[in-house]
């Protein structure tokens, strides 16, 4: 986790943390939603994700 905050720091990148909270279209998985943010510089940092989901970084 440290270790990935430092690349989003370095790279003057913006945490979005707790996301989950946002997403209530169940139309929209995380997963595109992590994939929509990406392409605009932002990293989402959740524990609240599937186990699998990209978003999940431990």
């Amino acid at each position: 986790m440290v270790a990935a905050l430092q690349k989003v720091t370095e790279e003057k990148k913006f945490v979005i943390a707790g996301t989950h909270h946002l997403i209530e279209d169940k139309r929209y998985s995380l997963n595109v939603f992590h994939e929509f943010l990406e392409e605009k510089n932002y990293v989402i940092l959740t524990a609240k994700t599937k186990e699998n989901d990209p978003c999940n970084i431990q």
